[in-house]
């Protein structure tokens, strides 16, 4: 087991600041596919906009059918005309994002880990452990390297928030690695403050965040690196206790990919 420990206490500045200061995507490729999954969702956030529109051009006609002052059903036919104008321009934008796929590489996780020893260092400065552990015989993952950055990235840096959320001496994340025959599992736990059955429910949900800071895209970009690389995830928590993640990705590679 590796465990970093943290060395000073109370350092001042947000925990999820120190774990992000190094920059990870230097390199030109890898910045490409974690852009890629940006770009990927963006259709998604697109579709999501679209459906949020619709009750306003519902209520603009509802208003204009039941309102007998004429410039209130002016004004109701206005919001309806641009919403329509909106719809349409979301449409076009969604199509403008169709992209062709990037090519995998067989990559081991532990490679993934080495990105972020930079900040795993920042963190020893503050009252973070982190506990790495694994599993079974290490073996190659099918993957974009700069998605599965990432995804790690957005997963810590959450953990790390909900730590802050914490009025605990005691913040521990661990990430641990298991491989069996057929898939890479991959689970990150941390004892912050939890979150409650319900709204554990709704954190794969576009824009949900119990955190300010954050924009509630996280899940969305998850759910497409993992749809990439044709894995899938399960949510576990506790109120006020913890919270883990556990992703699973198959080692094998589907006939397209292997074609590829």
């Amino acid at each position: 087991m590796e465990e970093i420990k943290s060395k000073k206490k109370n350092v001042s500045g947000k925990l999820s600041e120190a774990f992000n200061s190094p920059d990870i995507y230097k390199n030109d490729l890898i910045r490409l596919q974690a852009d890629r999954a940006l770009n990927d969702i963006i259709p998604v956030i697109f579709h999501k906009l679209k459906n949020k529109l619709t009750p306003v051009l519902g209520f603009a006609q509802i208003i204009q059918m039941k309102s007998k002052d004429p410039s209130i059903s002016e004004k109701a036919m206005r919001i309806e005309s641009n919403a329509e104008k909106l719809t349409m321009l979301i449409d076009k934008l969604s199509y403008k994002y169709t992209l062709t796929p990037l090519k995998k590489e067989q990559i081991y996780f532990d490679e993934i880990l080495k990105y972020f020893h930079e900040n795993f260092e920042n963190l020893e400065k503050t009252d973070v452990r982190i506990h790495i552990n694994s599993e079974g015989n290490p073996k190659p993952i099918n993957m974009l390297k700069g998605q599965i950055l990432l995804l790690l990235r957005e997963l810590i840096v959450n953990a790390l928030l909900s730590l802050e959320e914490k009025n605990s001496k005691k913040k521990e994340i661990e990430i641990i690695q298991i491989y069996n025959e057929k898939d890479f599992i991959l689970k990150i736990r941390d004892n912050g403050i939890g979150i409650s059955g319900e709204d554990l429910k709704m954190v794969p949900e576009p824009f949900f965040s119990k955190f300010p800071e954050r924009d509630g895209i996280g899940f969305l970009l998850i759910d497409k690196v993992l749809e990439n690389h044709r894995g899938k995830y399960e949510l576990r928590a506790d109120p006020k206790e913890f919270f883990e993640i556990e992703i699973s990705i198959p080692l094998i590679k589907s006939e397209q990919e292997t074609e590829n």
